[in-house]
């Protein structure tokens, strides 16, 4: 080995060994410790900088381990402000198995389930919080809320008032029961404890924007706006309570709506029909609507039928119980030959009571058309009652009945009962439907005799709706049942639909297709095949 090569190599190993003693100190230098770490993640968290929080804490107990226990619900906590649930659940979930008895713990675990749709799970984890201390305030309240959440509201007002003997000042629980009231159709009490709340706190935003709910929940738009007016000059505008502006006055503008409809009978019979409607609000008590229907009637080895109607109408508030809505036709276009009434009309009556509550009263002279007595119509002249009970704010409950007269010296009289029930739970958000109706048709025939012919049917239904409240929706449906015609004849039936809707702006467009199989005496007939397509504007 050369000198000059024996001293490059000399010179070469020194350094090394310069570098292997001051490496250590450089990396103590530049490593940050523990403690600095979690007094960043405070730091961060202090500064709603959740994602840097998270960060700290995680490189913290990465470096010591044994401190997971001490820094998990620091890093939970972080992660369910970020908004990420499904990760702070599964640390909550392994503190808890550590440390059951932490109460913050459970109380902002169910914080994340609630947040990311898991209300049945955000129950348990705040009745796990009441086994051990029942008597904890937040915990009652998120209990409470969950409750309202679920639809089960007769429990979430007796939660909710069991929190208030015991803390009459709870603002958040006050609030809650004012707008769980409100779900069940309690308006006019709502109303009233949301003005309680505006008198104790008039910079509160949540309580302005519950008033205005109620008020326009009980058919008092112009009321709402007035509230969010008084809200804004209050110094408590909230985006929340602008979306509600936006919504009245969307509700409450001018709009046309122009829709198809196709259905087609195993009989070959195919209905087509084209409308056009406008609607125009009155004062925010009311709505006049006009429009036009073209209807086209076919079947094979039959001439098309096709007749023309102008359509007038409207509805209003008559009081802050009734309401009344009416409609007629007007045939400008009818068969050749053909001798009907050319105007058909119905008028309703209803009794309010809130949501809970409503009792129908209707009439209506009609037209039917019939290939059978073509070019005529059979007439008909039908009245109704009807009474809708929502005895929880998931439950619905509807009851009905009719008469009819027909020119064709028919009689019928229908009963009819159905119950439908709100997962709100469950993704897909689903609607679940049972439903019973018997009609008796009683005909006058030419020998003086009459006879009855007894419809029964039965059947249940399932809805539900892919991201509802959207830009877009999907809405399926699918009903299954049985029909009983004659003593033993019993028919199965089977239905199915699938609708798309769009948002874009004030415009909404549906499409719609399906299919049913059987009589259930529906307006979607007797194995048939159908399709609609609506598009609605707004001014």
């Amino acid at each position: 080995m050369g000198i000059g090569r024996f001293r490059r190599l000399l010179t070469l190993t020194l350094l090394l060994a310069a570098c292997f003693s001051v490496c250590p100190a450089w990396s103590a230098a530049a490593a940050p410790d523990v403690e600095s770490l979690i007094q960043q993640a405070r730091e961060a968290s202090g500064a709603n900088d959740h994602a840097t929080a998270v960060v700290a804490y995680r490189e913290a107990i990465a470096l010591e381990p044994a401190r997971r226990d001490s820094l998990s619900f620091g890093l939970a906590s972080q992660l369910t402000w970020a908004g990420r649930h499904d990760e702070a659940i599964a640390e909550f979930r392994w503190l808890l198995r550590k440390q059951p008895g932490h109460l913050a713990a459970w109380r902002t675990l169910a914080l994340a389930q609630a947040w990311s749709g898991r209300t049945p799970d955000a129950l348990a984890s705040y009745r796990a919080v009441l086994v051990r201390q029942p008597r904890d305030l937040d915990a009652r309240y998120g209990e409470a809320r969950m409750l309202s959440w679920l639809g089960r509201t007769t429990q979430s007002v007796h939660a909710y008032e069991s929190l208030l003997r015991d803390a009459p000042d709870h603002r958040d629980g006050r609030l809650g029961l004012a707008m769980v009231h409100n779900w069940r159709g309690d308006h006019e009490r709502s109303g009233r404890m949301f003005s309680s709340l505006i008198e104790t706190d008039p910079s509160s935003a949540a309580a302005y924007e519950g008033l205005a709910w109620a008020q326009h929940w009980n058919g008092r738009p112009d009321l709402a706006l007035q509230t969010l007016s008084r809200q804004e000059q209050a110094g408590a505008r909230s985006t929340a309570g602008e979306e509600l502006r936006a919504i009245i006055l969307r509700e409450w503008s001018a709009h046309p709506t122009l829709a198809f409809d196709y259905a087609e009978d195993s009989d070959d019979f195919i209905s087509e029909a084209a409308r056009l409607d406008f609607e125009f609000p009155i004062a925010y008590r009311g709505h006049a609507r006009a429009g036009v229907v073209l209807n086209r009637f076919s079947r094979t080895g039959r001439p098309d039928v096709e007749d023309t109607w102008i359509t007038l109408g409207g509805d209003a508030r008559l009081h802050q119980r009734w309401s009344a809505s009416a409609r007629a036709q007007l045939a400008i276009k009818r068969p050749d030959g053909a001798d009907y009434t050319p105007v058909q009309e119905e008028v309703n009556l209803a009794w309010l009571g809130g949501d809970r509550v409503r009792a129908d009263l209707g009439y209506s002279h009609f037209a039917l058309f019939s290939y059978e007595s073509n070019p005529d119509r059979i007439l008909g002249d039908q009245v109704g009652a009807g009474l809708t009970l929502r005895p929880e704010h998931r439950t619905t409950l509807i009851v009905s009945g009719d008469y009819a007269s027909y020119s064709d010296d028919n009689e019928r009289r229908g009963m009819r009962a159905r119950a439908r029930y709100a997962l709100f739970a469950r993704k897909p958000r689903t609607f679940v439907e049972l439903g019973a109706q018997s009609i008796n048709f009683r005909r006058d025939l030419p020998n003086g005799i009459w006879t009855p012919d007894d419809y029964r049917a039965g059947y249940g239904r399932v809805d539900f709706e892919i991201n509802p409240d959207r830009s877009w929706t999907f809405v399926g449906a699918l009903d299954g049942g049985w029909a009983k015609e004659a003593p033993g004849d019993y028919t199965p039936y089977l239905a199915y639909s699938g609708a798309f809707i769009w948002r874009i702006d004030q415009v909404r467009l549906e499409a719609l297709a399906g299919r049913s199989d059987g009589n259930l005496e529906t307006e979607r007939g007797y194995r048939r095949t159908f399709g609609a397509l609506q598009i609605t504007g707004g001014f």
